[in-house]
């Protein structure tokens, strides 16, 4: 958290807040529109894209509550100049943070592979989690992590939209690819602020993609 939340320019500080709440919101509606889908076509797997989506969410609420949470301590420290301990509350956002959006990944690796097998998806399960337990302390594990994690799911929609070869599995497939991208910038921002402030928006233009494609197929 202390990497990701301090990676940009300082003038860009509260306002990857927004975006991240921004996101977050548009995750939620996601979440919204495939479960409506899930019950209108009598589909169980996009009930689990919905529950994919909702761990995500969980992930950027508890990202901006321990932002809001620090920058809040920060300012009563420039005011008063006190001193304050937030190692607690950047280990607890961090944790959850990184626990919601990998657990969130997870499902969408099994959904988007289709993988029923129940050991195979226990496997899976397991070893990504501890890669989870020691990305909570390690930036890079938990940043690589996730980056293998969509890769994997780009690369399936990849697939998915050169058999396709329609409008909507493309939009998927872009959709992906730039949080993807997302990811790989974070990855980068330590060598360059300004990779966080891409990072930021290719997120939220992948986001609004993934939004914009299930809103389309509910209308038909």
């Amino acid at each position: 958290m202390v990497h990701l939340v301090l990676s940009g320019p300082t003038w860009f500080f509260g306002f990857d807040s927004m975006l991240e709440i921004i996101a977050g919101i548009i995750a939620l509606l996601i979440v919204m529109a495939s479960t409506r889908y899930a019950r209108l076509a009598k589909d169980k797997r996009y009930g689990a894209l919905g529950g994919g989506f909702l761990l995500i969410f969980l992930s950027f609420i508890s990202q901006v509550v321990t932002s809001f949470f620090i920058y809040h301590e920060l300012k009563e420290v420039a005011l008063t100049d006190s001193v304050v301990d937030i190692t607690n509350m950047l280990f607890i956002g961090h944790a959850a943070h990184v626990l919601f959006f990998i657990s969130g990944l997870i499902v969408l690796v099994l959904w988007a592979l289709k993988i029923t097998e129940r050991m195979q998806q226990a496997l899976t399960i397991m070893l990504i989690f501890t890669l989870t337990i020691i990305g909570i302390t390690n930036p890079f594990i938990y940043n690589f992590t996730a980056l293998a994690l969509l890769v994997f799911i780009s690369a399936k929609f990849f697939l998915n939209a050169h058999e396709q070869q329609t409008p909507c599995s493309w939009a998927v497939l872009a959709g992906f690819a730039l949080i993807t991208l997302a990811r790989l910038a974070f990855m980068l921002a330590p060598l360059d602020p300004y990779w966080y402030v891409g990072g930021h928006g290719a997120q939220l233009i992948g986001y609004l993609m993934l939004l914009g494609v299930l809103v389309k197929v509910l209308r038909k």
